[in-house]
């Protein structure tokens, strides 16, 4: 294996972690410590929260669909290398996992922003 692909996996490894963190601390929050009329006047009245998330599932979403291109191609042998191709997939799923892990701590920091401090907000 090379040190490439080893920094890949761990990155990888790391930001599912982190991932599955924000993602359980989030709906810890969501179940039991926050206001719904609260969360939903921060989250959406807010251009830069709304902005941010779809420009992250845009990113996400584009970068699976090169992901998809290349196993298509692998199917077919067209353009890309094989070799190549394993790497640039790690590469890709990295990206997507980094842009879900990016807008789960968003969500994290609404709300326990949201907990904490009821007036303040950090997407400005």
């Amino acid at each position: 294996m090379s040190i490439i692909n080893f920094i890949l996996q761990l990155a990888t490894i790391i930001l599912a972690l982190a991932g599955a963190y924000f993602a359980a601390n989030t709906s810890y929050l969501m179940i039991r410590k926050t206001d719904l009329k609260v969360i939903r006047a921060k989250a959406f009245l807010h251009h830069s929260f709304i902005r941010d998330n779809w420009m992250l599932l845009f990113i996400g979403c584009f970068l699976f669909l090169v992901n998809a291109i290349i196993h298509f191609d692998e199917l077919l042998g067209l353009f890309i290398v094989e070799d190549n191709s394993h790497l640039l997939q790690d590469i890709l799923l990295l990206g997507i996992l980094t842009c879900s892990v990016i807008a789960q701590y968003k969500w994290f920091r609404l709300l326990t922003l949201s907990t904490a401090k009821a007036g303040r907000f950090l997407f400005r």
